[in-house]
């Protein structure tokens, strides 16, 4: 009997070209560095119990194969002097319904889309064994803790494809390094706020599309909508510096920036032209008074509410607050 170790565990992922169709997977597919991956299934059982003369059970039928997959990376673009190519993550993040623009040599373009989506066959690696899921799309957040590597976070759902024993691949890991939540200019309503924590969530509301001529029950996961929030736990200021609780109770919008750099020169921007506040909590952090925000992510012109850019370039951002009766928000991006 063999003791399968618990960190001996990959994750290995391509973009299916028919949503539902498995690909297989390489080890140039296994490049991801994966933290805690868990994979779950749990078929629906049809529980067998008809009326007769005795109480005692009958076995139930396994139906439905739904499969679920979370793990965090670490947010990392290609290595500096590949830039404008692939990186680790961009495969997931297309799962999670973002588009990607690679300009050669230049930067990574990530936005969120509302057709065009892409499915993704995702295996699991654990010491010995590969469990599949195909056919799958998921939600991705981002999440920044004061002091440690940017994360995201991803939850796939897709249908079950596969299991057998396997032996672990041996991919080449680009030479990428991680964006650190540190010397990150910040800047929420044109204000800098003092912060530990951030964190974007997508909320993609992510549906099985059912088909009986599959074993599994299922053809593949679509994402039906999204709802995108970002919480954060800024100190409290005077009315005169940031004015939350006027924010709160109006329907101003404005943009929110943040701008990171890797060791090696790959710079992150992540803009988000519109976003409004929809629920302060009080809260303390070390005797310091400070709120547990949430504010909603809302689309300037659609397909736009978030926008992910890995670059040595710089980009400038110049946004005017808007109201219910008018807004207009620019953005304009300048590449080294």
């Amino acid at each position: 009997m063999s003791g399968l170790l618990t960190r001996r565990v990959q994750v290995a992922a391509e973009l299916e070209g028919t949503p539902g169709t498995a690909m297989t997977l390489t080890a140039v597919d296994a490049k991801i560095l994966a933290y805690e991956p868990v994979f779950n299934f749990n078929p629906t059982m049809f529980k067998r119990d008809p009326y007769r003369k005795t109480l005692s059970r009958m076995y139930s039928i396994p139906g439905l194969r739904l499969c679920e997959l979370t793990f965090k990376c670490e947010l990392m673009g290609p290595p500096f002097a590949s830039q404008g190519t692939s990186c680790m993550f961009g495969n997931f993040l297309q799962a999670c319904g973002f588009s990607e623009s690679l300009s050669a040599g230049t930067s990574n373009t990530y936005l969120p889309q509302s057709t065009g989506q892409k499915a993704i066959t995702i295996a699991v690696y654990e010491d010995g064994i590969r469990k599949q899921l195909a056919g799958a799309m998921g939600n991705v957040k981002i999440i920044c803790n004061l002091g440690e590597p940017v994360m995201a976070e991803f939850t796939f759902m897709g249908k079950y494809s596969s299991h057998e024993d396997a032996s672990m691949l041996s991919p080449t890991y680009p030479a990428s390094k991680p964006l650190v939540f540190l010397n990150a200019a910040v800047t929420v309503f044109g204000d800098t706020l003092l912060m530990n924590s951030l964190e974007i969530d997508m909320q993609n509301e992510v549906v099985m599309q059912t088909d009986p001529s599959e074993e599994s029950g299922y053809r593949a996961a679509k994402i039906t909508g999204r709802n995108p929030q970002m919480t954060f736990d800024p100190e409290q200021e005077l009315v005169a510096t940031h004015d939350f609780i006027s924010k709160l109770l109006s329907t101003d919008q404005a943009a929110v920036s943040m701008v990171m750099t890797a060791p090696d020169g790959m710079k992150l921007t992540l803009s988000m032209p519109k976003v409004r506040y929809i629920g302060l909590s009080e809260g303390d952090r070390d005797g310091l008074k400070t709120y547990a925000a949430t504010c909603e992510v809302l689309m300037n012109a659609g397909d736009d509410e978030v926008s992910l850019i890995l670059g040595a370039g710089t980009t400038t951002s110049t946004t005017t607050t808007s109201t219910t009766t008018t807004s207009t928000t620019s953005t304009s991006t300048t590449i080294a």
